[in-house]
């Protein structure tokens, strides 16, 4: 594929930054700029060539055309509050018509409830839209019930040099799974309000939901238990 796919990451702190897209000649730009928003699942973290067989390569390489441009702004740890000041602005600097977007996971670790990971979910996917240029995909939370870290952390027996997060440790499966549920329908909430913008302008790109399971394949998979870490 045409240009090369690098890894960026900005590292501003301080009060939420003022989300405004760049302007440029759409004749000096390709038809598809692509950015992958995300943790350390979108770097490919665990992964045995991560610049090869992190899911947003794998996804620009297969689906999408030769005159494509890529972008990865996935951070280590993200979640979607720190994505709208570290991520979201870099993402915007480069006027995306593609952007997907997997943070939930670290969200769901840190105790974040479900009513305020929606509204962070919704300021993050409605600025990235850019009025409507720029198409946007969700991921679903994964489930987590039966990964091996999560086992280990809820039986007090975690693998070798993982720190179990307290809250993680303490909950149930079947509470795990309705966070799960709750974060899916938060993002299903967000995908209808941003999807319904498109019948208000012809040129403008819905967001929408895909499924985790995309991005399980063998050759994408993390392999460090979670898979989104």
């Amino acid at each position: 594929m045409l240009l090369t796919a690098a890894a960026l990451t900005a590292c501003e702190t301080g009060g939420g930054p003022e989300l405004r897209p760049s302007s440029s000649s759409p004749a000096q730009r390709p038809a598809i700029v692509y950015a992958a928003v995300g943790a350390s699942e979108t770097l490919g973290v665990g992964a045995k060539d991560p610049l090869r067989d992190a899911w947003p390569q794998v996804f620009y390489r297969t689906a999408l055309p030769r005159s494509a441009n890529f972008y990865d702004f996935g951070i280590p740890g993200a979640t979607v509050a720190s994505a709208l000041t570290d991520e979201a602005p870099e993402a915007l600097s480069v006027e995306p018509t593609l952007v997907t977007v997997w943070l939930n996971v670290n969200d769901l670790i840190a105790g974040v409830t479900a009513t305020a990971y929606e509204g962070e979910l919704d300021q993050l996917v409605h600025a990235l839209r850019r009025g409507g240029a720029a198409r946007v995909m969700l991921a679903n939370t994964p489930w987590l019930d039966r990964l091996p870290v999560y086992l280990g952390c809820h039986a007090g027996t975690p693998p070798s040099g993982v720190d179990c997060p307290p809250a993680l440790a303490a909950t149930s499966p079947a509470e795990l799974n309705a966070d799960v549920d709750a974060y899916n329908s938060a993002i299903a909430q967000v995908a209808q309000r941003e999807g319904s913008t498109r019948s208000r302008s012809s040129r403008a790109w819905p967001a929408f939901r895909f499924p985790v399971g995309l991005m399980e394949s063998p050759s994408t998979r993390c392999e460090n238990g979670f898979g989104s870490p």
